[in-house]
């Protein structure tokens, strides 16, 4: 937390739970909204595979890992999170083009330890998709590219360039900007300080 106060990093927390994940202008996300479907629950090869299969094509070792996340030749480049909803499911990723590593190392170092029953945030062995020399520079022909990616397999999508103004959003967003929703609700957890002394919260 000091880290993201003294350089002024937002702290935002999404409604899908899961890990801790560091996003800048380098990193890349998509969302699936889609019926629920049992079979897709904590299931990321069907919509991470146009993605893994444009990699494959090209020579890279591609694959999700059981944690599913995204490897490319054993390095980590992109996480995801679902959640389901009302007959709905938001699968959603991030994926790692240029990002700010050592901002991200940075900003996921944590000096205390937490005991709690929440996901945990496990690290990994992380490496920019840029690095493969396979994507664009600029962050709104990466979009294109990838969005082309996918349109090979599914067809075209309808953009949406912005969501419609009504009360129900912007109360929505208000919501998910404020503190209580940001810190206030936590599962019960135990923070181990370096010193050993343990600070319990019920939650």
């Amino acid at each position: 937390l000091p880290y993201l106060y003294e350089n002024h990093l937002p702290i935002v927390r999404r409604t899908s739970g899961g890990g801790t994940v560091y996003h800048d202008l380098g990193c890349l996300n998509l969302s699936f909204i889609t019926p629920h479907r049992t079979d897709w629950v904590g299931k990321w090869d069907f919509f991470f595979n146009p993605f893994i299969s444009f990699l494959q094509s090209k020579g890279f070792v591609a694959f999700t890992n059981p944690r599913n996340s995204l490897m490319v030749n054993d390095k980590k480049v992109g996480g995801s999170a679902q959640k389901v909803s009302r007959g709905r499911m938001i699968s959603h990723c991030s994926l790692l083009f240029h990002t700010n590593l050592l901002a991200l190392e940075n900003a996921l170092s944590v000096s205390d330890h937490i005991e709690s029953n929440a996901s945990l945030s496990v690290r990994a062995n992380v490496m920019n998709l840029e690095s493969i020399q396979l994507f664009p520079e600029h962050s709104e022909e990466i979009f294109h590219q990838v969005k082309s990616i996918y349109e090979e397999h599914w067809g075209n999508f309808e953009e949406v360039l912005k969501l419609p103004e009504s009360e129900k959003w912007s109360a929505k967003i208000k919501e998910l900007e404020g503190i209580e929703w940001r810190f206030g609700r936590n599962p019960a957890f135990t923070l181990v300080l370096e010193s050993g002394l343990k600070i319990h919260s019920k939650g």
